[in-house]
């Protein structure tokens, strides 16, 4: 009876007592709510062969998420442009009529992408869009299992794995 709870004792206090040089660190992310485009309109045309491309990207607050990147590509040459919001989260961007996908991406929020969009000549396009809240993250820390070789007598060596999970 002694040895069994020797080897319970081995078996269960070893990995938290080992001190292990390998841990491993795992990152869980979470959104509480989605992205949402509020608005992709067409607000009207100007006498241009220039389309703008105008509008505001906000946070669950209703306030203006700055440094946004956003990501034009012409579908036709593969061409990609980079733009972002100001201070308030607004942009206002020229491009030359053509069909594009954009992508609105701001780290800690996450990313939107808006496909396939003819846009003509003098176009002016509104597009607004709510991240939402941000993205929270956890940090789970992973130390991996110490193998044990456990000799129990008038049996075989057995190999013992054990994981211990600490958060």
């Amino acid at each position: 009876m002694k040895k069994i709870y020797t080897i319970i004792l081995l078996v269960f206090l070893f990995p938290i007592l080992a001190q292990n040089k390998n841990i491993e660190y795992v990152n869980v992310e979470e959104k509480l709510d989605s992205i949402k485009i509020t608005e992709n309109k067409i607000i009207g045309y100007a006498d241009t062969t220039i389309v703008k491309i105008k509008g505001k990207i906000i946070n669950k607050e209703n306030v203006g998420v700055d440094e946004t990147e956003i990501l034009i590509t012409n579908l036709n040459s593969k061409e990609i442009n980079t733009f972002k919001t100001n201070e308030k989260g607004n942009f206002d961007i020229n491009i030359e009529k053509g069909n594009y996908s954009i992508l609105f991406s701001k780290l800690n929020f996450g990313k939107i992408l808006i496909e396939k969009n003819e846009f003509k000549e003098g176009q002016i396009q509104e597009i607004n869009i709510n991240f939402g809240s941000r993205i929270k993250t956890t940090k789970y820390q992973w130390i991996p299992g110490e193998s044990l070789i456990l000799k129990i007598p008038n049996q075989n060596k057995k190999k013992i794995k054990t994981n211990k999970t600490i958060r």
